[in-house]
């Protein structure tokens, strides 16, 4: 029903999708499955996952080194992120720390 229904039934009327990032999911299929519509609101909350992570595992989010492999599709959450929050979040976090890796990549 997702897949069907973007875009315009994705989101909810009131729904401001100029303020939004299209991400797309696609499994190990590398094909585009299904798209939603992020905002600010999931990454933050992202971020707090990742830090709640972090603290749990006792690693310094600042010093540690962290790697992402997975198959990343033209639309991945990655590059949503980079695109519309990573210049804010530079100022917190050095990105010098953290490679992306795609798995289908040679």
């Amino acid at each position: 029903d997702l897949i069907d229904a973007f875009p315009e039934d994705s989101v909810p009327s009131y729904y401001n999708r100029d303020r939004g990032h299209v991400i797309c999911t696609s499994g190990s299929s590398g094909k585009t499955l299904l798209r939603i519509y992020v905002d600010f609101s999931v990454f933050g909350g992202a971020t707090a996952n990742f830090l709640r992570t972090v603290d749990r595992f006792d690693l310094h989010w600042r010093k540690s080194r962290f790697a992402h492999v997975g198959n990343f599709t033209p639309n991945h959450a990655d590059l949503a992120f980079e695109n519309g929050f990573s210049d804010k979040a530079r100022l917190f976090y050095s990105f010098n720390n953290y490679l992306t890796i795609n798995g289908f990549d040679p």
